[in-house]
């Protein structure tokens, strides 16, 4: 007898979190509730062994450049906004890139966004970002996340 389907997303899923190892995040938002909620998606999820968080794009270099030169922990994934002040998401990515004493190829940046337009997943794509979601975070987000991570084509 066949198993019900429900039983295979579920096996499947937690499958996926057992088998892939803990990362570490840096949520870059303006957004302090969305800190909150996809802060603690992200731990109830059990995939964080670390969550950073940073309020704009020079927030998060400067953070970034610090932890590496000092030999911290340097984020695995950034979860970035696109719409912020001081310094927007596209601004963030073009400036990581420019330092080159960061392994900006080992960084996954998956652009979490309330902007739906076209323009600026076109934008996100030819800026190397590994994928681009909508908000709010979604534990089916994550799970599709890091299942492609583990069929390797993430």
């Amino acid at each position: 007898m066949p198993w019900p389907r429900n039983k295979i997303d579920t096996f499947t899923t937690v499958k996926v979190h057992e088998a892939v190892m803990k990362k570490t995040f840096l949520l870059v938002d303006d957004d302090l509730v969305a800190h909150f909620v996809n802060k603690r998606l992200l731990e109830v999820s059990g995939l964080a062994e670390h969550i950073f968080t940073a309020n704009n794009g020079l927030e998060a270099i400067n953070y970034i450049s610090h932890t590496f030169e000092s030999k911290q922990v340097v984020p695995d994934i950034i979860f970035l906004d696109v719409n912020m002040p001081v310094m927007n998401g596209f601004k963030f990515i073009e400036a990581l890139r420019k330092l080159s004493h960061i392994p900006y190829e080992k960084i996954k940046i998956v652009v979490l966004s309330s902007s739906s337009h076209d323009r600026d997943k076109e934008m996100a794509l030819q800026l190397g970002v590994t994928d681009y979601l909508s908000k709010p975070l979604s534990a089916q987000g994550i799970n599709n996340l890091f299942y492609a991570e583990q069929i390797g084509s993430v």
